[in-house]
C-alpha cells in the first residue's frame, strides 16, 4: 500500500481547481529568541549618575548608562585645584563622550583621533569638569626623551633624588592625563606607555636607580587617554608632523574612538550658547562657510583647517566690529598667500551669501 503525502496531496487539488490553495499560515506565536545578556540588576546602579544627568541630554542611542561622580572632597587637597570648570557651552560629541565615561569608570585607555579642532582635547577636560575629576594636559612633541615625560634622577642639596615628569606625576598622584598629539613624539619614546595602557598599569621610570621604585604601578584612580590627528600609522594628509608608531603600542588602548566635526546644527548650539547675542541666520551662516572650506581643506584646495574654535572666533569678532567681513580677515583670511586660495575662498564666501565684497 503506497501512501500519499501531503504535498501530493495539495498538488492533485491545485490541479483540480485551478490552483489557489496554499498551505495555512503558522499562527503559533514564535518565541523571542534567547537574549544575549542577563538582566541588570537595579541595584548595580546604586549611588551612580545616568548619562543625560552628566551630559546635559540622553544618548541618541536610547540607552541609559550610569557613571560615578565625584566629590571634589574625594581627592587630595592638592589635587582639587586640577579639575576643571565646567563649560556650559560646551556642545558634546556622545560616542566620544561615551568612551571616555567608560574609561573612567572601568579603568581603560582611550584613543581618539580626527581634525584639528574637532573636540578631541576638550571634550576630555569637560568630562573630568562634570565628574570633578583632576585633569593634566601634556604635549607630544619632536625630539623629546622618555625622561621629559616620566622623570629623571636629580641632583639636590648634593643628594641624587627622582624628579617626576608629568607622564609619572599623573600615574603616581592618580589623575586623568589627556596625552595631546602623542604621534609628534617617536615611537621609541611612546614605547614607555606600552605597560601603562594594557592591564600591567605599571609605568618604567628610565634612570631610576631603584629597580623597584623604577617599576612605578600606577595609582587606582589613574586614567589616560591619547588624542591626535592621525591614528599613529602616519600622516597620509602631508599636514602634520607625525611619526609612524610601534603597532604594539597602537594596539593597548582598550577604546578607539574617530572625532570629526559636529554636525552644523549642534555647532550652531555651540555658536548661540557662547554668544547670545549673535542671531541665528548669522550663526547658521558662519557654520555653512566653515563646512565648505573644511571640504575644501580636506580636498587639498585650501592649505588652512577651519576648527570649531576659528567659528567661535569669528563669530565673536563679527559681533564687535558689527560686519562679518571683516571679522573673517582679522581672524583667518589674513593668513591666507596663495592667489588661487584666496580666491577660492572668496566664492565660498559669496556663494554662503554674505555680503558680496572683494577679499583682498
Amino acid at each position: 500500500m503506497s501512501t500519499v503525502t501531503r504535498d501530493e496531496i495539495l498538488a492533485t487539488l491545485n490541479s483540480r481547481l485551478g490552483g489557489g490553495i496554499t498551505e495555512p499560515e503558522n499562527t503559533t506565536p514564535k518565541a523571542p529568541p534567547p537574549s544575549l545578556f542577563n538582566e541588570e540588576e537595579e541595584s548595580s546602579k546604586a549611588g551612580l549618575t545616568e548619562y543625560a544627568e552628566i551630559i546635559g541630554e540622553p544618548h541618541p542611542s536610547g540607552n541609559q548608562y550610569y557613571f560615578t561622580v565625584y566629590k571634589k572632597e574625594d581627592w587630595d587637597e592638592d589635587l582639587r585645584p586640577l579639575i576643571p570648570s565646567v563649560d556650559e557651552g560646551h556642545v558634546f560629541d556622545h560616542d566620544y563622550a561615551l568612551s571616555l565615561l567608560m574609561g573612567i569608570e572601568f579603568d581603560k585607555s582611550a584613543f581618539a583621533y580626527g581634525p584639528p579642532g574637532s573636540g578631541k582635547s576638550v571634550t576630555p577636560e569637560q568630562i573630568c569638569a562634570r565628574l570633578n575629576y583632576p585633569y593634566m594636559f601634556v604635549a607630544g612633541m619632536g625630539g623629546t626623551e622618555p625622561s621629559d615625560y616620566v622623570g629623571s634622577p636629580w641632583v639636590s642639596d648634593g643628594n641624587m633624588e627622582w624628579k617626576d615628569g608629568p607622564l609619572s606625576f599623573a600615574v603616581r598622584r592618580g589623575v586623568f592625563l589627556l596625552y595631546d598629539e602623542p604621534f609628534k613624539s617617536s615611537a621609541q619614546t611612546n614605547m614607555c606607555l606600552q605597560a601603562l595602557l594594557d592591564s600591567r598599569r605599571t609605568l618604567k621610570l628610565y634612570g631610576h636607580p631603584d629597580p623597584v621604585e623604577g617599576n612605578l604601578k600606577a595609582h587606582d584612580t589613574f586614567r589616560i587617554c591619547l588624542a591626535d590627528n592621525v591614528r599613529g600609522t602616519g600622516d597620509q594628509m602631508d599636514k602634520y608632523a607625525a611619526e609612524i608608531q610601534d603597532q604594539s603600542t597602537l594596539n593597548r588602548t582598550a577604546y578607539k574612538q574617530q572625532v570629526d566635526y559636529l554636525p552644523a546644527e549642534q555647532e550652531v548650539k555651540i555658536l548661540l550658547n557662547r554668544f547670545p547675542n549673535l542671531t541665528e541666520s548669522l550663526a547658521k551662516k558662519i557654520v555653512q562657510f566653515a563646512g565648505l572650506l573644511r571640504k575644501g581643506w580636506k580636498e587639498g584646495t585650501i592649505e588652512m583647517p577651519y576648527s570649531v574654535r576659528d567659528t567661535q572666533e569669528f563669530a565673536e569678532a563679527a559681533l564687535f566690529h558689527r560686519c562679518p567681513a571683516m571679522a573673517f580677515k582679522q581672524t583667518y583670511f589674513n593668513s591666507v598667500q596663495e592667489d588661487s586660495e584666496r580666491k577660492a575662498i572668496v566664492d565660498l564666501w559669496n556663494m554662503v551669501g554674505f555680503t558680496s565684497i572683494s577679499l583682498n
